[in-house]
């Protein structure tokens, strides 16, 4: 079974909505109708919104009516421009709108009001510039205004109002940190070369790391651990015989989004009790605690959930999470010991981030969505501390 990466990301560094942000500084950028984004609307613009969720795996864009209410979905591939390229990343986000337009019964040539993009590797004020320009003057039937932020707000705000924490577990990983004040922090999303803790691809290394070491002798605590399953599901997933034959994989035709899709073969072998694979699950389980412990002394003391209680709602994405029940010990036993304080709801999204994206667009010229933030999520765990 192919990994189902629809809902993975590969996170980068995040600043505010515009320019940058020091950790626990209010977010003065937060769109608003007169804001330093300078976004105008002709009064004849359809009301229609376009929400764009775009990662490194796959790419999402809705259109919604005023109600907030999808109407159509479209697809393409992945739109970090870092990955692809700003060309490519631009005319994929023009085909991702496009089709979800036809998907609503429009006319995909009438620009609707305002298009926002949540998209991974739109961290910097000149990349959010590249991508708004690109679209206002090469694809101007897409939308008559755009607002691109980084894939951490359109998750956040799909599943809350008034802040909280978003915890991307997807092809990569990265935590936000908005709170109702708009103070913000950011925790993780620098990539595989020096973060991706708790992500799909953090599942994949774990387990071929573990197999490679038991292989070399590298870690006498390994010893213990059967490595023959994961090795033959490697040689079929990557189609080799011995470990040599991975070298391809990890240099001249290395491809993060195939590497992490292994995730899903970990994840199944973890269910099945083999050894490696309950091991690696378990670090991922406490590596994405570690986000949250990371931030958890900058909670507003008085934020409160989405069920009224004093504590912090935070809104997983990604496909990690969908084996929640395979890393809850783990990340439960280290925010016993890292945040014993904090109370708190792992909140699980329903609809794509895109809504989100959506939303903060509407913010940002001064006509908000009305979104149904609760019936964008189940509660995945909740915990009250004592």
């Amino acid at each position: 079974q192919r990994f189902d990466c629809a809902n993975m990301c590969e996170p980068h560094p995040v600043n505010r909505v515009v320019g940058t942000m020091p950790e626990g500084k209010r977010m003065s950028g937060w769109p608003e109708a007169s804001g330093d984004d300078g976004i105008t609307v002709p009064d004849a613009s359809p009301k229609y919104y376009v929400g764009v969720d775009g990662g490194a795996s796959k790419t999402i864009a809705l259109v919604l009516d005023e109600a907030g209410k999808v109407l159509g979905r479209g697809y393409t591939g992945p739109t970090n421009q870092w990955l692809c390229g700003l060309d490519e990343c631009l005319r994929r986000l023009d085909e991702a709108i496009s089709a979800a337009k036809v998907d609503a019964g429009l006319d995909p040539e009438v620009p609707v009001l305002v298009a926002g993009y949540s998209l991974s590797g739109a961290d910097k004020e000149s990349a959010k510039e590249s991508i708004k320009k690109g679209m206002t003057d090469r694809y101007a039937r897409s939308a008559a205004a755009h607002f691109v932020c980084t894939d951490t707000y359109g998750g956040l705000y799909t599943g809350t109002q008034h802040g909280g924490m978003v915890l991307i577990a997807g092809t990569g990983s990265n935590c936000r940190l908005i709170n109702p004040d708009g103070t913000e922090a950011n925790c993780g999303g620098w990539g595989h070369m020096l973060g991706d803790e708790g992500s799909g691809y953090a599942v994949a290394h774990g387990a071929l790391k573990v197999l490679f070491e038991i292989d070399d002798r590298f870690h006498p605590q390994w010893r213990e651990l059967n490595p023959e399953w994961i090795r033959g599901e490697m040689q079929k997933y990557f189609g080799v015989v011995e470990r040599i034959d991975m070298l391809p994989h990890l240099y001249s035709d290395f491809d993060k989004t195939k590497f992490a899709g292994f995730c899903e073969v970990v994840c199944q072998g973890a269910r099945s009790g083999d050894g490696v694979c309950v091991h690696v699950l378990a670090n991922i389980g406490r590596d994405l605690a570690r986000h949250v412990v990371a931030l958890s002394e900058l909670v507003d003391p008085t934020m409160k959930t989405g069920a009224g209680w004093v504590g912090v709602d935070i809104v997983c994405t990604g496909s990690v999470w969908k084996s929640w029940s395979l890393l809850k010990d783990a990340f439960m036993k280290e925010m016993s010991t890292g945040a014993p304080t904090l109370s708190f709801r792992l909140l699980d999204l329903k609809e794509s981030p895109g809504v989100g994206a959506a939303y903060v667009a509407s913010k940002s010229i001064g006509n908000v969505l009305s979104v149904d933030f609760a019936a964008n999520t189940d509660v995945l765990h909740e915990h009250r501390a004592e």
